[in-house]
């Protein structure tokens, strides 16, 4: 380049670093905020093949500081050829597809509100399936009909309501299908509420 060009762009060209800064700065930013939030990816509590998680997870809601306290495992995944769909219908599995049946078993104060959790299934190569599918009225982490209380979701809400007839136990088991690509191997259940935390169920190899 010409020593003229060099002599009128001599008052931005110091800037240029500072903009390449910037830019990386951002860029870090966005994949924070897009990717890492938007993934399970920081694990909090991890249980071994037949081992009971124990788990206490901060949050808060329209009445204060509170947490999911509760103790859960994975006794058993097994093969199944049929699954209820959002409608709640018995549907059989179709070609290309197998189902997993996750026989969860639950244990928490009755007061604990526990509504909202997701679980999402890992295979072998770190495929990630959530459960989904089931039908509207059914929970995947609560038995049905007796949920528990809910969090507080608005001003002057009262945590730990519960309709009568609809406590929770304190100890329950859950029994979701997971649908994924036939020869996928389940290898890890999470147990997730809001992203990028989850608790890490081992499965057997």
């Amino acid at each position: 380049m010409s020593r003229g060009w060099w002599r009128a762009n001599r008052l931005w060209l110091p800037l240029v670093p500072v903009a390449l800064v910037a830019m990386l700065a951002a860029a870090s930013y966005h994949v924070k905020t897009f990717w890492f939030d938007d993934g399970l990816h920081r694990t909090l509590v991890t249980a071994k093949p037949g081992h009971v998680a124990a788990v206490d997870i901060p949050y808060e809601d329209t009445a204060g500081k509170t947490a999911y306290r509760f103790r859960v495992r994975v006794d058993k995944v097994t093969p199944t050829t049929t699954y209820l769909d959002s409608l709640g219908d018995r549907t059989r599995v179709q070609a290309g597809v197998s189902a997993y049946r996750v026989r969860l078993g639950f244990s928490a104060d009755p007061s604990v509100a526990l509504s909202g959790c997701q679980l999402t299934v890992v295979d072998a190569a770190g495929h990630q399936y959530d459960v989904n599918g089931l039908p509207v009225s059914q929970t995947l982490c609560v038995p049905d009909g007796h949920e528990g209380p809910s969090p507080a979701l608005y001003k002057g809400a009262k945590r730990g309501a519960v309709e009568k007839g609809h406590q929770r136990p304190r100890t329950w088991t859950t029994s979701p299908v997971v649908l994924v690509p036939t020869g996928a191997r389940p290898v890890e259940v999470r147990v997730w509420f809001a992203r990028p935390d989850y608790v890490s169920l081992r499965l057997p190899r």
